[in-house]
């Protein structure tokens, strides 16, 4: 199962800019909906864009190319 609070602290950590939505969204909000996924959306900007395959790269399962 993905760790999405260690996910969000990464992309934190790095100065991601970004906003949750989606299910994990709403739950935070109060709904009563449950959700296996993270819907993120971020600024595409250039600096941004670095910023996300920097704090992402090193998160590779192992196998996996």
């Amino acid at each position: 199962m993905t760790d999405f609070g260690g996910l969000i602290a990464r992309l934190v950590d790095a100065g991601v800019e970004f906003i949750i939505v989606g299910g994990v969204a709403a739950a935070a909000h109060g709904a009563a909906r449950t959700t296996l996924d993270l819907d993120v959306v971020y600024r595409r900007t250039p600096e941004n864009l670095s910023r996300i395959v920097s704090a992402l790269s090193q998160l590779r399962r192992p196998g996996r190319v």
